[in-house]
Protein backbone atom coordinates (compact mmCIF):
# COMPACT_ATOMS: atom_id res chain seq x y z
CA UNK A 1 0.00 0.00 0.00
CA UNK A 2 2.70 2.45 1.05
CA UNK A 3 4.85 2.03 -2.40
CA UNK A 4 1.49 2.48 -4.47
CA UNK A 5 0.74 5.66 -2.84
CA UNK A 6 1.40 9.24 -4.61
CA UNK A 7 3.03 11.32 -2.20
CA UNK A 8 3.81 10.53 1.67
CA UNK A 9 0.01 10.31 2.62
CA UNK A 10 0.85 7.88 5.56
CA UNK A 11 2.77 8.67 8.83
CA UNK A 12 4.18 5.66 10.90
CA UNK A 13 0.92 4.23 12.95
CA UNK A 14 -1.87 5.12 10.52
CA UNK A 15 -2.41 1.89 8.32
CA UNK A 16 -3.06 -1.71 10.09
CA UNK A 17 -3.51 -4.23 7.39
CA UNK A 18 -4.07 -8.00 8.24
CA UNK A 19 -5.20 -11.19 6.21
CA UNK A 20 -6.79 -13.36 8.76
CA UNK A 21 -9.30 -16.78 8.35
CA UNK A 22 -12.75 -16.75 10.78
CA UNK A 23 -13.62 -20.11 11.87
CA UNK A 24 -15.87 -20.55 8.92
CA UNK A 25 -12.94 -20.57 7.06
CA UNK A 26 -14.02 -17.45 5.38
CA UNK A 27 -10.82 -15.19 4.56
CA UNK A 28 -10.60 -11.52 4.96
CA UNK A 29 -8.45 -8.38 4.79
CA UNK A 30 -9.31 -6.07 7.85
CA UNK A 31 -7.87 -2.87 8.40
CA UNK A 32 -8.04 0.31 10.62
CA UNK A 33 -6.67 3.62 8.97
CA UNK A 34 -6.45 7.00 10.81
CA UNK A 35 -6.38 10.12 8.41
CA UNK A 36 -4.64 13.72 8.80
CA UNK A 37 -5.97 16.17 10.74
CA UNK A 38 -7.57 17.76 7.41
CA UNK A 39 -8.78 14.15 6.00
CA UNK A 40 -6.91 14.36 2.27
CA UNK A 41 -5.22 11.25 2.94
CA UNK A 42 -8.42 9.29 3.55
CA UNK A 43 -8.97 8.63 0.20
CA UNK A 44 -5.78 8.14 -1.88
CA UNK A 45 -5.25 5.41 1.24
CA UNK A 46 -8.43 3.77 0.36
CA UNK A 47 -8.09 3.82 -2.82
CA UNK A 48 -4.50 1.89 -2.63
CA UNK A 49 -5.93 -0.55 -0.04
CA UNK A 50 -9.35 -1.12 -3.21
CA UNK A 51 -6.85 -1.92 -5.30
CA UNK A 52 -4.43 -4.10 -3.21
CA UNK A 53 -7.79 -6.73 -2.08
CA UNK A 54 -8.97 -6.64 -6.03
CA UNK A 55 -4.92 -8.57 -6.65
CA UNK A 56 -5.31 -11.80 -6.84
CA UNK A 57 -3.73 -12.71 -3.48
CA UNK A 58 -6.82 -11.55 -1.69
CA UNK A 59 -9.50 -11.71 -4.23
CA UNK A 60 -11.08 -14.33 -2.10
CA UNK A 61 -10.76 -12.28 1.34
CA UNK A 62 -13.90 -10.03 2.10
CA UNK A 63 -12.55 -6.63 2.87
CA UNK A 64 -13.89 -4.75 5.98
CA UNK A 65 -12.09 -1.66 7.43
CA UNK A 66 -12.18 1.10 10.79
CA UNK A 67 -11.73 4.83 9.05
CA UNK A 68 -10.94 7.74 10.85
CA UNK A 69 -11.14 9.51 7.69
CA UNK A 70 -11.14 12.98 9.35
CA UNK A 71 -14.51 13.96 7.53
CA UNK A 72 -16.25 17.19 8.12
CA UNK A 73 -20.11 17.76 7.98
CA UNK A 74 -19.32 20.94 6.37
CA UNK A 75 -15.69 21.54 5.13
CA UNK A 76 -14.65 24.83 6.03
CA UNK A 77 -12.34 24.94 2.64
CA UNK A 78 -11.04 23.11 -0.06
CA UNK A 79 -8.22 22.11 2.21
CA UNK A 80 -10.38 19.92 4.18
CA UNK A 81 -12.34 16.44 3.56
CA UNK A 82 -16.09 16.82 3.95
CA UNK A 83 -18.56 13.71 4.40
CA UNK A 84 -20.27 14.58 1.40
CA UNK A 85 -16.75 14.22 -0.65
CA UNK A 86 -16.30 10.88 1.02
CA UNK A 87 -19.80 9.24 0.17
CA UNK A 88 -19.45 10.16 -3.37
CA UNK A 89 -15.79 8.60 -3.42
CA UNK A 90 -17.15 5.59 -1.65
CA UNK A 91 -19.80 5.07 -3.88
CA UNK A 92 -17.31 5.27 -7.02
CA UNK A 93 -15.64 2.79 -5.12
CA UNK A 94 -17.84 0.28 -5.21
CA UNK A 95 -17.77 1.01 -1.34
CA UNK A 96 -20.27 1.13 0.94
CA UNK A 97 -20.26 1.97 4.78
CA UNK A 98 -22.44 2.24 8.21
CA UNK A 99 -23.41 5.10 7.55
CA UNK A 100 -24.87 4.43 3.66
CA UNK A 101 -27.64 2.25 5.49
CA UNK A 102 -27.26 -0.53 3.11
CA UNK A 103 -29.16 -3.16 5.61
CA UNK A 104 -29.79 -6.50 4.49
CA UNK A 105 -33.81 -7.81 4.00
CA UNK A 106 -35.43 -8.18 7.26
CA UNK A 107 -32.90 -6.34 9.52
CA UNK A 108 -34.35 -3.06 9.65
CA UNK A 109 -35.89 -3.36 13.24
CA UNK A 110 -33.50 -5.34 14.63
CA UNK A 111 -32.40 -3.22 17.82
CA UNK A 112 -34.29 -0.56 19.00
CA UNK A 113 -31.32 1.31 20.32
CA UNK A 114 -30.21 2.05 16.74
CA UNK A 115 -31.73 4.96 16.30
CA UNK A 116 -29.02 6.48 13.51
CA UNK A 117 -30.00 3.00 11.45
CA UNK A 118 -33.54 3.72 11.64
CA UNK A 119 -33.52 7.68 11.06
CA UNK A 120 -31.02 7.39 8.60
CA UNK A 121 -33.68 5.11 6.72
CA UNK A 122 -36.69 7.70 6.78
CA UNK A 123 -35.07 10.61 5.91
CA UNK A 124 -32.06 9.13 3.43
CA UNK A 125 -34.22 5.48 1.72
CA UNK A 126 -32.46 2.53 1.40
CA UNK A 127 -29.28 3.99 -0.10
CA UNK A 128 -28.30 6.61 1.95
CA UNK A 129 -29.27 9.27 -0.53
CA UNK A 130 -29.94 12.64 1.23
CA UNK A 131 -31.21 14.71 -1.91
CA UNK A 132 -28.46 16.81 -1.66
CA UNK A 133 -28.29 17.32 2.14
CA UNK A 134 -24.92 15.49 3.43
CA UNK A 135 -24.87 15.98 6.71
CA UNK A 136 -26.48 12.86 7.68
CA UNK A 137 -29.13 13.92 10.05
CA UNK A 138 -25.89 16.02 12.31
CA UNK A 139 -24.57 12.43 12.92
CA UNK A 140 -21.69 13.41 14.85
CA UNK A 141 -18.76 11.13 16.32
CA UNK A 142 -16.28 13.29 17.52
CA UNK A 143 -16.88 16.79 19.15
CA UNK A 144 -13.71 18.92 18.99
CA UNK A 145 -14.22 20.81 22.71
CA UNK A 146 -10.71 20.19 23.91
CA UNK A 147 -9.42 22.73 26.73
CA UNK A 148 -5.91 24.26 26.58
CA UNK A 149 -5.07 22.21 28.88
CA UNK A 150 -3.51 19.29 26.59
CA UNK A 151 -0.64 19.25 24.66
CA UNK A 152 -1.92 20.39 21.28
CA UNK A 153 -2.79 23.90 22.48
CA UNK A 154 -3.57 25.30 18.83
CA UNK A 155 -7.03 22.88 19.44
CA UNK A 156 -8.20 24.39 22.47
CA UNK A 157 -11.29 26.46 22.61
CA UNK A 158 -12.92 28.72 24.93
CA UNK A 159 -15.60 27.12 26.97
CA UNK A 160 -17.94 29.61 25.58
CA UNK A 161 -17.63 28.40 22.08
CA UNK A 162 -17.89 25.01 22.61
CA UNK A 163 -21.47 24.34 21.37
CA UNK A 164 -20.87 25.76 18.52
CA UNK A 165 -22.03 22.54 15.89
CA UNK A 166 -19.60 23.42 13.62
CA UNK A 167 -17.19 21.10 16.30
CA UNK A 168 -19.30 18.22 15.67
CA UNK A 169 -18.35 16.04 12.69
CA UNK A 170 -18.79 12.53 11.68
CA UNK A 171 -15.18 10.94 11.42
CA UNK A 172 -15.54 7.25 12.22
CA UNK A 173 -16.61 4.90 9.56
CA UNK A 174 -16.68 1.47 8.77
CA UNK A 175 -16.26 0.70 5.09
CA UNK A 176 -16.58 -2.30 2.99
CA UNK A 177 -17.07 -3.67 -0.44
CA UNK A 178 -20.61 -3.73 -1.83
CA UNK A 179 -20.19 -6.77 -3.92
CA UNK A 180 -18.81 -8.76 -1.22
CA UNK A 181 -20.89 -8.05 2.42
CA UNK A 182 -24.95 -8.03 2.48
CA UNK A 183 -24.54 -4.92 4.65
CA UNK A 184 -24.54 -3.82 8.65
CA UNK A 185 -27.16 -3.50 10.40
CA UNK A 186 -27.85 -2.43 14.40
CA UNK A 187 -25.25 0.87 13.78
CA UNK A 188 -24.84 2.13 17.06
CA UNK A 189 -22.66 5.13 18.32
CA UNK A 190 -21.13 5.28 21.90
CA UNK A 191 -19.71 7.53 24.25
CA UNK A 192 -20.72 6.58 27.38
CA UNK A 193 -19.01 2.67 27.44
CA UNK A 194 -22.68 1.40 27.82
CA UNK A 195 -23.81 1.17 24.20
CA UNK A 196 -25.38 4.70 24.69
CA UNK A 197 -25.25 7.56 22.68
CA UNK A 198 -25.56 10.80 24.63
CA UNK A 199 -25.65 14.07 22.11
CA UNK A 200 -24.80 16.24 24.83
CA UNK A 201 -21.73 15.07 26.18
CA UNK A 202 -18.51 16.48 24.66
CA UNK A 203 -15.83 13.76 24.76
CA UNK A 204 -13.68 12.50 26.76
CA UNK A 205 -14.84 13.08 29.84
CA UNK A 206 -13.74 11.00 33.53
CA UNK A 207 -15.71 7.97 32.46
CA UNK A 208 -15.49 7.95 28.58
CA UNK A 209 -11.50 8.34 28.00
CA UNK A 210 -11.56 8.66 23.82
CA UNK A 211 -12.82 11.79 22.04
CA UNK A 212 -14.10 9.62 19.25
CA UNK A 213 -16.89 7.69 19.76
CA UNK A 214 -17.43 3.90 19.07
CA UNK A 215 -19.37 3.08 16.16
CA UNK A 216 -20.14 -0.58 16.47
CA UNK A 217 -22.48 -2.76 13.63
CA UNK A 218 -23.48 -6.18 12.99
CA UNK A 219 -22.72 -7.86 9.86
Amino acid sequence: VVDSLDGPWLASGDLFLASIRDKYGRSWLLGSFHGDSNGLSTQPVLKAITELAADESFQDHLLMLGVDGNTYNTAPSNRYHSVASFRAFLEKSKLFSCWTVKQPKGREDDNANSIDDQNAVKQFGAHGDSGGDDNLLGLWTVWSCRTYLQTQATKGIRHEDRMDTSRRNLKDWIVGTSDQIAGLSNVVRDNTGHRAFDEDSAPPSLLFPSDHAIVSAEL
